[in-house]
């Protein structure tokens, strides 16, 4: 295996780009709870996925976040072909969201029906404690 480190990297023109931790998703879920059920397909940093009631999920991570202010970006999916694309949101509602793990909400994005969806994604950006 090879390992590459590096400080800069420059461009051929001569510009530069400082390399920061803080350029990296710091945790990665691909999941899929039309079964019912929410059940991980991809995963990084990811030490677990509980499902809840209709749409509702809680991810826990690996690694705690320094603070619970961390930014998720989300992708909803079709439901088998269902042209009705789903969000995902932070849900407090159910239980608040700490440094290691926050609970989730799959709504169909026409409704704002709570349900449950195929190939739903969110990547978590932020430092780690």
């Amino acid at each position: 295996m090879s390992t590459l480190k590096a400080d800069t990297i420059q461009s051929t023109s001569g510009g530069a780009a400082t390399l920061t931790k803080q350029n990296a998703a710091k945790a990665l879920l691909l999941f899929n709870q039309l079964s019912g059920t929410a059940t991980s397909v991809r995963t990084m940093n990811i030490s677990g996925l509980v499902d809840g009631a209709n749409g509702m999920s809680t991810v826990s991570f690996t690694n705690n976040f320094d603070a619970v202010d961390y930014c998720h970006l989300t992708g909803g999916s079709t439901d088998s072909g269902n042209v009705n694309c789903a969000t995902i949101n932070r849900d407090d509602s159910a239980s608040a969201s700490t440094t290691s793990s926050m609970p989730i909400l799959v709504q169909t994005s026409s409704t704002t029906t709570d349900d449950n969806r195929d190939f739903n994604s969110i990547g978590w950006l932020g430092d780690l404690a």
